[in-house]
């Protein structure tokens, strides 16, 4: 029997039911194919339209800033006007803007379609040290150098006797972190009567008054006690009658009055 006669013979519901199966795959793939074309259409208008001009930096706006400029941010930022938002990598940008010495924190938000924020919190001075190149250097509690001043500022104990200072945005040195965590421990509102801590060549520590005595601190151990019985002392006795207290057993100062 040929293929002429048997397609011949062949039920015509089933041969119309191959013909519906395969219309119906035939439908399916051109589906298929129109749907991913349209997927490829949308990804390439969107990416054009993220890397157009109407969605480029056209604004960088800086928050929080008060030593630090908010040129010097956007400096650091390494942002510039007219690169794709979608570019920009806040984690990255963040980092950078960290490296400014007064900068604490920082952080970077987009907001589209083209202003990049970046709130900047900053460091708040605790000492002032020695400069390496004369002067003073501005520096935090955690020991970063922040700015280089040519006098003490009245609000600020002065280190002596440590390591020179180096250039902002660089570390104090080891030796002089104990000194700085005593000055940083020190209220504020004492500083006008503790004006010195001073770093001894044997490192131990010495705490000089505006009125002219010293305080016999010793190592930088039971620093908050030493403090307290310093304090309560001189509060008791007044700044101008100490020659030499000696708080390095802090339960027992010891007055040598003027």
């Amino acid at each position: 029997m040929t293929k002429t006669e048997t397609r011949s013979r062949m039920d015509p519901r089933i041969r119309d039911r191959r013909v519906a199966v395969k219309r119906h795959e035939g439908r399916r793939r051109l589906r298929l194919i129109i749907a991913a074309v349209s997927v490829v259409a949308t990804l390439s208008l969107g990416w054009m339209l993220l890397h157009s001009p109407a969605f480029d930096v056209d604004h960088v706006r800086v928050t929080g800033d008060a030593h630090v400029s908010a040129a010097a941010v956007v400096g650091a930022s390494e942002l510039r006007r007219g690169e794709p938002m979608i570019g920009v990598r806040e984690t990255i940008v963040a980092r950078r803007v960290r490296r400014l010495p007064w900068v604490r924190t920082a952080r970077v938000t987009r907001r589209w379609p083209g202003t990049v924020v970046i709130e900047v919190r900053e460091r708040r001075p605790a000492a002032v040290a020695r400069a390496r190149t004369g002067g003073w250097m501005l520096v935090d509690a955690t020991g970063r150098l922040l700015a280089p001043t040519p006098l003490p500022p009245p609000e600020l104990e002065a280190l002596e006797g440590t390591p020179p200072a180096g250039a902002p945005g660089d570390r104090l040195a080891p030796a002089a972190l104990p000194a700085l965590r005593v000055a940083s421990l020190l209220p504020r509102a004492r500083v006008a009567l503790i004006r010195v801590v001073a770093l001894l060549p044997d490192n131990s520590l010495e705490l000089r008054l505006s009125a002219g005595g010293v305080v016999r601190f010793g190592p930088p151990d039971h620093a908050r006690d030493k403090l307290t019985a310093a304090l309560t002392v001189i509060d008791h006795v007044g700044a101008g009658a100490v020659g030499v207290l000696d708080v390095r057993v802090p339960e027992s100062p010891v007055l040598t009055r003027r």
